[in-house]
C-alpha cells in the first residue's frame, strides 16, 4: 500500500476513535487517552474547543498546555484518578487489559468509554467486551465499525459504552458546524458506523 493510502487509512481510525465519542458527549471537557505511541487520536481530540484537560497515558508527553501526562499503565491511572473525573475515556489499543469497573468509577455520570477492537468479524471478542461492560454497569453498549484497508479483514471494530443515557444521539448541529476539517468523519459516517450487517446484529444486538 502506498504511503498516501496508509496516511488515509490512519486518518480514518484516528478520526473515528476521537470524533465519534466527542460528538456524542454533550459537553466533553476532560478526556483520557491510551493509544500506545500513536498520537493521532490526541491530535484529533485537541481540535475540540470544549476539551480543557486531556490525560495522555503511557507514551511520551504531547506538548500542548491542555495535555497532562501519566507515565503508568491505564489501570494504574484509573485507580489513581478521582472518581467521576472523566467525561470520556478512549482506548485506541486493542490488546489493553482493562478493568471496566475502574472505568465506571473514573467516568462522570454521563461519561463515555470507547475501546478499539479487532476485526468486525471477530464476533466472540466483541460479545465478550460487551458482556464485561454490561457487568460493570454501563447502560448503553454498542459496537461500531469502520474501514481500515491495511488491516487483515479491511474493517475495524470498536465498542462504545455510556454510563447513563443513549449513544445514538450525537450533537448533529455541532458536527455540521465543526470549526475544523476532517478527511473521513462527518455525520453520515458517524451514523453509518453503528449500522451493523445482519451477521453482527444477530449476535450483538
Amino acid at each position: 500500500m502506498s504511503e498516501s493510502l496508509l496516511d488515509r487509512d490512519a486518518l480514518i481510525y484516528r478520526e473515528m476513535m476521537a470524533h465519534t465519542p466527542l460528538f456524542t458527549h454533550r459537553n466533553p471537557q476532560t478526556v483520557a487517552i491510551w493509544d500506545g505511541n500513536d498520537r493521532g487520536i490526541i491530535q484529533e481530540t485537541l481540535k475540540h474547543q470544549t476539551v480543557a484537560t486531556l490525560w495522555q497515558m503511557g507514551s511520551s508527553a504531547y506538548h500542548d498546555p491542555r495535555v497532562k501526562h501519566f507515565a503508568g499503565s491505564i489501570n494504574e491511572f484509573l485507580t489513581q484518578t478521582d472518581r467521576t473525573a472523566l467525561d470520556i475515556l478512549i482506548v485506541g489499543h486493542h490488546t489493553a487489559a482493562i478493568d471496566f469497573l475502574h472505568c465506571m468509577n473514573a467516568l462522570h455520570a454521563d461519561g463515555l468509554f470507547i475501546q478499539l477492537c479487532e476485526s468486525s468479524f471477530d464476533i466472540a471478542t466483541l460479545k465478550n467486551i460487551q458482556q464485561q461492560l454490561k457487568t460493570a454497569g454501563f447502560c448503553d453498549i454498542l459496537p461500531l465499525n469502520f474501514p481500515q484497508p491495511h488491516f487483515t479483514s479491511g474493517w475495524r471494530s470498536a465498542v462504545m459504552a455510556i454510563k447513563e443515557g443513549t449513544i445514538k444521539r450525537p450533537r448533529e448541529k455541532d458536527i455540521f458546524n465543526k470549526p475544523f476539517t476532517t478527511s473521513y468523519y462527518n455525520l453520515d459516517m458517524h451514523r453509518a458506523a453503528f449500522a451493523l450487517p445482519e451477521f453482527m446484529r444477530e449476535e450483538l444486538i
